[in-house]
């Protein structure tokens, strides 16, 4: 894992805080963290909703597909989908 990578993978583990059920960092209300964070993270978790000129997944280099498959189930891609779910058109 390359120094970008494993800065991305400490990144999501701080946003993921086991054990907290609430679905923004600040408890139950959405706040700049969550907003910074979701748009930070979303062109790799590519949750619905997101709408940015992006390849798919299926379209990424081989390499950026694994790390992006790897991300989207972490933990902290649910404080992902919280942000965009609201404006999601499809169903993931």
């Amino acid at each position: 894992m390359d120094d970008v990578t494993t800065r991305i993978h400490l990144a999501f583990d701080a946003v993921a805080r086991p054990g907290d059920a609430h679905p923004y960092l600040g408890g139950d209300r959405i706040t700049l963290s969550d907003l910074s964070f979701a748009a930070s993270a979303a062109p790799l978790v590519l949750r619905a909703g997101y709408a940015a000129p992006v390849p798919s997944l299926e379209h990424m280099p081989p390499e950026l597909r694994g790390i992006a498959s790897e991300l989207r189930i972490h933990p902290a891609a649910k404080r992902v989908a919280a942000v965009y779910a609201p404006h999601a058109r499809a169903v993931d």
